[in-house]
């Protein structure tokens, strides 16, 4: 309970400070000082980071920018791991859960939880929803509005809903 708490202290402080130069650079200490596993990063308030006392599942690497609106579910269990160097576009939803495709009597709808990976030097364009289990290799573009449903290697451009492998990303 001390744990959610502390968490949801961190989170509400981090989202309330506003998006100018000092606060822009002590918001990923005030996360970190609250259980989760992030390094030398750029976040841009408000961020959603679901349930309270799971900041310690979500890992967010040394130079990474995650812009507004960033939503990660990240319940005991599974791990959000977000590279080096990384770019989050605004709106970009991580999501670790799913619900079964059909109702039963014994599970309900049931939940299936996959940790989610994204490599290093990544950009992720506005608005993309990145679903449970996924693997996004490094040095890797995915377009404004993707639903990535699957995983892709590095260096690869990916479009569309669902996602594709647009095409190799050609970076020195």
């Amino acid at each position: 309970m001390i744990k959610q708490i502390q968490n949801a202290i961190a989170l509400c402080l981090s989202n309330y400070f506003p998006r100018i130069g000092f606060f822009n650079r002590i918001r990923w200490k005030i996360l970190k000082a609250g259980g989760a596993g992030i390094e030398n990063s750029h976040i841009w308030a408000p961020i959603d980071i679901r349930p309270f006392g799971c900041l310690k599942n979500i890992k967010i690497g040394r130079g990474t920018f995650v812009n507004t609106g960033f939503r990660c579910g990240v319940p005991n269990g599974v791990i959000v791991e977000i590279g080096e160097n990384c770019a989050i576009g605004p709106r970009v939803s991580i999501e670790t859960v799913n619900h079964n495709l059909s109702w039963s009597e014994k599970e309900k709808w049931g939940v299936k939880k996959k940790s989610v990976k994204v490599g290093d030097r990544v950009w992720i364009g506005s608005g993309v929803i990145v679903l449970p289990g996924v693997n996004i290799g490094s040095d890797s573009v995915i377009a404004a509005g993707a639903v990535v449903t699957k995983s892709f290697p590095e260096r690869s451009i990916i479009a569309g809903v669902p996602a594709r492998l647009i095409r190799r990303n050609e970076v020195d």
